[in-house]
């Protein structure tokens, strides 16, 4: 008789034991399933805020574009290359000489004011572009 009850108690403890280990496992399974849900939450909101950025930005360069049309290409207020150079130091904070060349370095042709102002506003777009992307990166790693 004490065999036969020995033998009921482990399979009664064993099934129990895989019950328990079952249960567990389907908690672990439905935390696992609610923290995934909060993830994809935060990243569609980060995926849609980083669209409408972008939609914004779009919308702006095709205003920045209509406004470029009406820019007059006129030959005298060209800049050249001078003027250029002087416009890059100021941008970047460096010279030329502060490269090391001393050899005579050639210089562009003067670029027209509408071109000036293309690449401004160009440069600009791409800049809200990028800093959109970078900004949804940032929050899409602080959120996973």
């Amino acid at each position: 008789m004490s065999l036969i009850t020995f033998i009921i108690g482990m399979a009664t403890g064993a099934w129990s034991l895989n019950k328990f280990y079952a249960i567990g496992e389907v908690n672990r399974l439905e935390s696992y399933i609610k923290d995934q849900k909060l993830a994809n939450a935060k990243t569609i909101a980060n995926v849609t805020a980083l669209h409408k950025k972008q939609i914004k930005i779009a919308a702006d360069n095709v205003k920045i574009e209509k406004v470029i049309e009406y820019v007059p290409d006129i030959r005298e207020c060209d800049i050249n290359a001078d003027t250029e150079q002087l416009l890059d130091v100021s941008r970047t904070g460096m010279s030329e000489a502060a490269t090391g060349t001393t050899a005579t370095i050639p210089r562009p042709p003067a670029i027209t004011q509408r071109q000036q102002i293309e690449s401004c506003a160009r440069d600009g777009v791409q800049f809200r572009e990028l800093q959109s992307l970078y900004d949804a990166l940032r929050q899409w790693h602080s959120d996973n």
